[in-house]
């Protein structure tokens, strides 16, 4: 699910753009830009788009960011340091 959607469904459900933002680490000017459809371009965000949603990060990279080399290796990268970050709090 494109990471638009996700932000727009939770937005329907009456949560607004700055709880939303507040909630999930980021400015509420991420949320206006998602919704103008700008993704982000670190990673570190997308991790916290992807933490709150339960989704994997590489789903929030749409064919378009693939193509331009936003994905691949740093997806990849991420994904790694998550495990280990996530293994060191068990």
């Amino acid at each position: 699910m494109r990471l638009k959607d996700l932000v727009e469904s939770k937005l329907a459900e009456g949560t607004t753009q700055r709880e939303l933002a507040m909630r999930i680490g980021v400015s509420q000017g991420t949320i206006n830009n998602i919704r103008a459809g700008i993704m982000p371009r670190k990673l570190k965000i997308l991790g916290n788009f992807a933490k709150f949603f339960v989704v994997d990060v590489s789903t929030l990279i749409t064919e378009s960011e693939e193509i331009h080399g936003f994905a691949g290796e740093h997806v990849e990268r991420y994904q790694e340091q998550t495990k280990f970050s996530s293994a060191a709090q068990a």
